[in-house]
């Protein structure tokens, strides 16, 4: 599982690593793309899943990817800041206020 809360933590408190963080960045977002079009492809072309899966599969991906836009966006909001808070607990720090 990838990480990258502590480069951008590092980059916002120092202004430093800006450059490797978006390299970073980039090499997740292509593996996470290349690994969802792989899925895709095994699950659909290659016959990799019975028919009934694929169906529901299909369904939700289509229910998933039409979400209102200030819907996704506060779901992002809540999850950075649920992610930022589980670091700041792994590093024995309290919340941030």
């Amino acid at each position: 599982m990838e990480n990258t809360l502590y480069p951008v933590a590092l980059v916002l408190e120092t202004g430093r690593g800006l450059a490797n963080t978006a390299r970073i960045w980039g090499v997740v977002l292509g593996a996470n793309i290349f690994g969802a079009v792989a899925f895709a492809a095994l699950a659909t072309r290659l016959d990799g899943v019975d028919g009934g899966v694929r169906g529901e599969l299909t369904r939700l991906g289509a229910s998933a990817a039409y979400h209102p836009y200030g819907t996704v966006f506060a779901g992002a909001i809540f999850g950075g800041r649920l992610i930022a808070l589980v670091a700041r607990r792994v590093q024995g720090r309290p919340p941030a206020r």
